[in-house]
């Protein structure tokens, strides 16, 4: 299973396989396109000691190439930090490209730590879930939408429990509106 190298040393995986989760080849194989990234670079090191070309020309067909910018710099920027990726929300938003979100989703999946991951899947689950009635861009709003989340988040598996609420949000809880026959 593809985990997350740092340094010449492999990291503990994912908890899940990040297959599952990648776009498909477009070549119509069905196989993700990110063991081809792994392979192509399998440690922070050498991430870092590529071309920028050479890594956008590894991510093609991924899509978001701001990421692979961002991945490819937080490499290169390695050193203050050393090889180990930062455990604390402080130090991981130190790196290019992990904002508020990306750093609770790097805690909560890849450290099993309890910190919610909202991104607007998120938020749009918990506000229907409690028939949320103001703007989701309030701060009243964003407020509660945390504190709901920190209660709902599961303590044991804090990553699996992100995944399947931002899954929920992406293809069950789509931002469209619901048919007047779902409407209670």
């Amino acid at each position: 299973m593809p985990g997350i190298f740092l340094g010449d040393t492999p990291m503990t995986p994912i908890a899940f396989d990040l297959r599952d989760h990648a776009p498909a080849n477009p070549g119509g194989n069905g196989h993700s396109l990110l063991p081809t990234i792994s392979c192509r670079f399998p440690s922070v090191n050498t991430l870092a000691e590529a071309h920028a070309d050479e890594v956008l020309k590894s991510w093609e067909n991924l899509g978001y190439y701001s990421r692979a910018r961002h991945l490819h710099a937080a490499a290169k920027n390695r050193c203050p930090l050393g090889s180990r990726l930062p455990q604390t929300r402080k130090d991981l938003m130190t790196l290019p490209g992990i904002g508020e979100y990306t750093a609770s989703a790097i805690l909560s999946i890849a450290f099993a730590l309890p910190v919610a991951a909202i991104d607007g899947n998120v938020s749009r689950v918990i506000s229907r879930l409690v028939s949320l009635r103001k703007s989701l861009g309030s701060s009243e709003s964003r407020q509660q939408i945390r504190d709901l989340a920190d209660h709902l988040l599961s303590r044991k598996h804090p990553g699996h429990f992100n995944q399947a609420m931002m899954d929920l949000g992406a293809t069950v809880c789509t931002p469209e509106l619901l048919p007047a026959s779902l409407v209670l």
